[in-house]
């Protein structure tokens, strides 16, 4: 797991930023006149919207791409997806997009990644998030210290540690 400071380049379109889920989170498939989920091999009736955002980042050592799903999502936001697809005009339309999510573009973060490569990116290297944070004074410790990256299992990580205590 590393802490990684990082701008948002763009929001990928490609799978929306949210899915319809069965109650053990997996997403369903309509199946009229109910949904199917595949997990739990059966119809169901009680669904759910969770996010499922993805979004490509740089740093000054590259780019990535970065997964947040709903629980972290929820946190960072301050309310589940089902109050964010209340708020848009065109709720249930794939082709709505909330300005919360339109208003991360351009903007640094520090985000917890996991190390290990996760599925759910059409096939492309997807690193899934923990946690994300944007508040500034973190940011400007993070900067301060001249880091990009801290790796959280290397020594090193003490001096970082009033940092990190805030992501957690």
């Amino acid at each position: 797991m590393s802490i990684i400071m990082a701008t948002v380049d763009q929001y990928v379109t490609d799978d929306g930023w949210w899915f319809l889920s069965c109650i053990c989170h997996e997403q369903v498939v309509p199946d009229s006149p109910a949904y199917y989920c595949e997990r739990c091999n059966k119809h169901v009736l009680m669904i759910t919207p969770r996010f499922r955002i993805t979004f490509h980042v740089t740093d000054n050592t590259g780019s990535a791409t970065f997964l947040m799903h709903d629980s972290v999502a929820a946190e960072f936001f301050g309310i589940p997806c089902s109050k964010m697809l209340e708020f848009g005009e065109n709720v249930g339309m794939s082709s709505y997009v909330p300005d919360e999510l339109l208003n991360m573009v351009g903007k640094c973060y520090l985000f917890k990644v996991f190390s290990k490569v996760g599925a759910g990116c059409d096939g492309e290297k997807c690193y899934p998030i923990s946690k994300i944070n944007d508040d500034e004074e973190l940011l400007g410790r993070f900067k301060r210290h001249n880091s990009v990256v801290i790796k959280l299992d290397t020594p090193s990580v003490s001096k970082y540690m009033s940092i990190l205590e805030k992501l957690h």
